[in-house]
């Protein structure tokens, strides 16, 4: 009797015990989601905004919601899988602040609204010399700053007066960053600019049919003494505020006083924006991608606060590696390594390299021996390509001074070996011409622009990838002295991608050459891949007014213009010697010969 009471009491139970176990499963179930953490929206350098965030456990997709004020109408924008942390709004305008939360969807269910992240859209820098803006430092200096100039100062606000045709006024609508910068209007023209973080933060002001920008560099939140050295590519600048990395990685040299120091200790506030490691006075900074964190150093007991931002296309986050090469998302590392290994695989030893210089074979004959980058630039190399003679680097000059070199086009790889040996367009004519029948599409990546004049260099098709490299390094790379074969040549690859949409996308966010702030600093004005194997090897320039580019009328067909900025104009002529300018003509005996 007392068994069978017994095992009553345990179905009892195990039942009881079941429906508490169901009752927990339904609450589980019916419990929501987790809200994404935000990180930061971050204005990127083609003017679209990156919003970000971190990836939540088991969801199945991120829904995005974006107004104009931080307590206006929130719309849903766009849906996301669970792979994506990082979403694209391009559908912005400049001048205006957006504002962004998203949720979470986990099998059906939403999450509550994350937190609000926000960006201001700045547009392009406007100068206007009627609108002026008089500032008055502490000091009781004055300073007048056309519009478009840009301010540096170190104080947490600027007094001045905003003047429109020399005279005080009110009668303006101002555009700015209103997360980052208060502003407040007085009478008469009183205009008191406040940033609240370091940064630089553009105002964007409207007068009637009038339009002019007040640039300011804020360099506010100073802390203690403690600054850092910040070093990149060879370039190097002491620095205590907010800093935009162009690289991937960043170097930083800790200091006290302008003394290097050892005894502190750094810290990341988001490592999905940027890893910290100290090795003595040094810390390397390693971005992940794009937003906004603060690198903390704690030192003699004091934390000293450094803001770091990571745009999209300056860091790691726009594209993938393989072997070291810079990858498009659209392409899988097992292609690219692939076609990193077919272009870095030599078919011939050092010994046979040479031998073909030492018997003296033709352009023709070695291209017809010739079938891998890696041969072709171990060549260039027996071939001492770039260990230039003195006499060649006078006819050079003489020939940069009169210009005449500017208009070449259609002449032979022999030429542009004589002419422009050692240079971008010598190099990238004779790695075109020996590679010539071995891939079946190839040419030229060109940019040109009205202050740096411009750089060429070579793009090959394989499996439906572009393939893009700038051998021009080889000249800084070789060591003649001792000829070391073969030549890693992986660094001369610029970008693995599908379009050449892809390559002026990352071209034109990290190239500090091609991309500035504006056209006084000499930003990027045309951009184009030209198809072609093989010669002549055409180039076109400007005009003599810089804002008319002319190409040989030829290979109109062969041309993809990728890019020309604003104002500027490409134009395709057949071009007749006796009609060019006189300053383009060619006069050296080379070029007669």
């Amino acid at each position: 009797m007392k068994r069978r009471i017994l095992i009553v009491c345990i179905l009892i139970l195990s039942l009881v015990l079941g429906q508490i176990s169901f009752a927990s499963a339904a609450t589980i179930s019916s419990a929501k989601p987790k809200a994404p953490t935000m990180n930061s929206a971050v204005l990127a350098d083609d003017g679209s905004v990156d919003v970000v965030w971190s990836k939540v456990s088991g969801a199945d997709k991120y829904e995005i919601y974006r107004a104009t004020s931080k307590s206006g109408k929130y719309t849903k924008i766009a849906t996301v899988s669970s792979k994506n942390r990082i979403y694209n709004d391009t559908d912005v305008e400049n001048y205006k602040n957006y504002y962004y939360k998203l949720k979470t969807v986990d099998d059906g269910k939403k999450s509550a609204y994350s937190k609000v992240v926000s960006a201001y859209v700045e547009g392009p820098r406007i100068s206007n010399d009627k609108i002026n803006y008089i500032i008055k430092w502490e000091t009781g200096e004055s300073h007048n700053m056309p519009a478009g100039d840009a301010i540096s100062a170190t104080a947490s606000l600027v007094n001045g007066t905003l003047k429109f045709k020399g005279m005080p006024t009110d009668n303006y609508k101002i555009f700015y960053d209103k997360e980052n910068v208060t502003i407040k209007k007085g009478k008469n023209g009183k205009l008191q600019i406040m940033p609240k973080t370091p940064g630089r933060y553009q105002c964007t002001l409207i007068i009637g049919d009038e339009k002019g920008t007040i640039t300011y560099d804020a360099e506010i939140g100073k802390y203690s003494n403690l600054t850092f050295s910040w070093s990149q590519n060879n370039w190097e600048q002491d620095s205590m505020s907010v800093k935009i990395p162009e690289y991937s990685e960043s170097t930083l040299t800790m200091k006290y006083n302008g003394k290097a120091i050892k005894d502190f200790k750094v810290t990341s506030s988001n490592k999905n924006v940027c890893t910290v490691a100290k090795n003595g006075s040094k810390v390397t900074v390693t971005n992940k991608g794009p937003g906004k964190c603060n690198i903390t150093v704690t030192y003699k007991g004091k934390k000293t606060i450094f803001p770091w931002i990571v745009k999209r296309g300056l860091a790691t986050a726009d594209f993938t590696f393989a072997n070291s090469v810079p990858v498009a998302k659209s392409v899988s590392k097992k292609d690219a390594k692939a076609i990193i290994k077919s272009f870095t695989t030599t078919k011939y030893t050092k010994k046979q390299i040479e031998q073909m210089v030492t018997n003296g074979l033709t352009l023709d004959q070695c291209a017809e021996k010739i079938s891998t980058a890696a041969d072709a630039v171990n060549l260039l190399l027996a071939m001492d390509y770039g260990k230039e003679p003195k006499d060649l680097m006078k006819d050079l000059d003489y020939i940069n001074e009169n210009e005449g070199i500017r208009w070449l086009y259609d002449y032979s790889a022999e030429l542009n070996f004589k002419l422009r040996y050692g240079h971008c367009a010598g190099t990238s004519n004779l790695m075109n011409r020996l590679l010539m029948d071995n891939f079946e599409e190839m040419g030229y990546v060109i940019y040109l622009n009205t202050i740096s004049g411009g750089h060429i260099f070579n793009y090959f098709k394989v499996d439906n990838l572009y393939v893009i490299c700038d051998f021009v390094d080889i000249l800084q790379d070789f060591d003649y002295e001792n000829k070391k074969y073969p030549v890693d040549i992986t660094n001369y690859f610029e970008y693995i991608c599908r379009t050449p949409e892809e390559f002026k996308e990352k071209y034109w966010m990290t190239n500090p050459v091609a991309t500035v702030p504006d056209s006084v600093e000499g930003i990027m004005a045309y951009f184009a891949f030209y198809e072609k194997k093989g010669d002549p090897h055409p180039t076109g320039w400007p005009l003599d007014d810089s804002r008319v580019f002319i190409m040989p009328e030829q290979y109109k067909d062969s041309y993809n213009v990728l890019f020309v900025r604003d104002g500027y104009t490409t134009e395709f002529r057949y071009l007749e010697e006796d009609k060019l300018p006189e300053c383009r003509k060619p006069t050296h005996e080379y070029l007669k010969n």
